[in-house]
């Protein structure tokens, strides 16, 4: 079985109260089972409450955890839940100790998701992971023998990812999620019943013989060589696979004061020499790892059936530390330069970012207050900006002024598929 799914049922069962105990063992003397009553009700609201502010690219967003977790919770709700939304929501639920060993595994764990993985990184996780299986068994075994069971055998894998990272590879080549696609997409194509076996078997040799030619010539034999890059009409490609897509406005329209201010402070470094400035804004960019990022003006006053896709990550060198910001639009500055208008959100809260292991980076929005102009291309990948708990106010008072981000895991699993936002999306001119 997956990974994911067999470390959610443990820690579910766990937290939730619900894993079997000895006779001399009491359920209510675990300081970790906190996912109960009201608590619980109140937690599985906030998961499903997060729906609106996840990308469509996250593909399903997990429902209510406490109304549908008998109810064939999936593999992916799982990892989306647990490994994207969980140090967020599980913040000032979870008896702080277990929630930070939680979060050493959600670290481990979204490393190992990495299609391309450093031998620093590969480091890293090796120590978190071994962290966090030695106090598991500090926290919840506690040398106890009637608690040996809780110790499953998903605890003891964590401890060998990283040494098999360094034997085979990255994992995410050869992990269930990549054999069920295989599995999947071989099965379908199955034709004969009386000899089934026979059948998927030349027809694994007959693909492996085509994506040798493919590979040989694509332009020549692959049909969809190119079409992944392909500008709809209306875009504009702007190399380095960046496109921006419709809807455009129709008219110019005069920037905001805060906005003319931005833009001076972009073009030569003073703030104070504002110009009025008259652009067209653009709707939409895709970026190369084939995400759509879109903007505030198109998406504000819509909450039903939507999911925001206009928070980004930005970073302009791959070693300095990334700016997340609300994209209000994006608009072409003479004929060499595409920019973003982009509210920026305040840095993260150091505090939770160490007691995290750099799992919750939780910012607060800053409206017109910090509007800076960025070109396009130092947008890295669209985000969720989910908002904090009402469970957390304990331990933060201010949660609600606060959100913390959410990154797709495993988008680069996605990118092995050919992973492309569909452009195929109603929209309307804009102004």
């Amino acid at each position: 079985m997956h990974l994911i799914l067999n470390l959610a049922s443990l820690f579910m069962d766990l937290w939730r109260g619900k894993a079997d105990c000895a006779n001399a063992d009491l359920v209510h003397d675990w300081p970790w089972a906190v996912l109960q009553g009201d608590t619980w009700t109140k937690h599985g609201a906030d998961v499903a409450a997060s729906k609106p502010y996840l990308l469509g690219s996250f593909d399903r967003p997990p429902r209510n955890v406490a109304d549908k977790i008998t109810s064939g919770y999936k593999s992916w709700e799982w990892l989306l839940y647990l490994f994207g939304l969980g140090p967020g929501l599980l913040y000032g639920v979870l008896p702080f100790d277990v929630w930070q060993s939680f979060c050493k595994m959600v670290g481990g764990i979204r490393l190992i998701y990495l299609k391309k993985i450093t031998p620093v990184q590969v480091r890293v996780t090796y120590k978190l992971l071994i962290e966090v299986t030695k106090e598991f068994k500090e926290i919840y075994v506690q040398r106890r023998m009637d608690r040996i069971h809780f110790v499953r055998q998903p605890i003891h894998v964590l401890s060998h990812l990283a040494s098999e990272t360094v034997r085979v590879g990255s994992l995410i080549t050869s992990s269930q999620w990549t054999m069920e696609n295989s599995i999947g997409s071989l099965t379908c194509e199955i034709k004969s019943d009386s000899h089934p076996y026979a059948n998927l078997s030349n027809r694994c040799t007959r693909r492996s013989q085509i994506n040798s030619l493919k590979s040989m010539a694509p332009s020549q034999l692959d049909r969809e060589h190119g079409k992944e890059g392909h500008v709809p009409r209306g875009g504009i490609d702007l190399g380095d696979d960046y496109a921006l897509l419709c809807p455009k406005a129709e008219h110019m329209r005069d920037l905001e004061e805060c906005e003319n201010r931005a833009v001076a402070r972009y073009i030569d470094g003073d703030k104070n020499n504002v110009k009025e400035v008259e652009v067209v804004q653009w709707g939409r960019a895709r970026l190369p790892n084939g995400q759509i990022a879109r903007l505030w003006w198109k998406e504000k006053g819509q909450f039903t059936n939507i999911h925001m896709a206009r928070n980004v990550k930005i970073q302009q060198n791959t070693d300095e530390i990334p700016t997340f910001g609300e994209v209000q639009f994006y608009f072409c500055w003479g004929a060499e330069e595409t920019l973003a208008m982009v509210s920026r959100y305040s840095k993260a809260d150091e505090s939770l970012l160490k007691d995290s292991f750099g799992t919750l980076i939780s910012c607060q929005y800053q409206g017109a207050e910090d509007i800076v102009v960025y070109p396009i291309k130092d947008i890295k990948s669209v985000v969720a900006m989910v908002p904090h708990s009402e469970l957390s106010a304990e331990l933060l008072p201010s949660w609600k002024e606060r959100v913390f981000v959410v990154k797709k895991p495993g988008l680069d699993l996605a990118d092995l598929g050919g992973f492309f936002e569909s452009d195929n999306e109603p929209w309307t001119a804009m102004g």
